[in-house]
């Protein structure tokens, strides 16, 4: 989240300034940072999803050696 904010920060101090070939890369940048944050994020939660479904929810209890 912070890289984010120093990208948007960079590429609008870039546009100020009149840079245009920093602008365009720190852009390209910043856009494949969140692209790819947004991609992992997806597969975190398929992950957490299949952890999930491998949990048993009950279990056993024996007491007085009988369930």
């Amino acid at each position: 989240m912070l890289l984010m904010l120093l990208l948007t920060g960079e590429v609008i101090l870039s546009a100020f300034l009149g840079n245009t070939s920093y602008l365009f890369f720190i852009l390209f940048i910043a856009l494949f940072t969140g692209f790819l944050s947004f991609f992992q994020e997806q597969n975190t939660g398929r992950v957490v999803e299949k952890l999930q479904s491998m949990l048993y929810l009950k279990a056993p209890v024996l007491r007085d050696n009988k369930p």
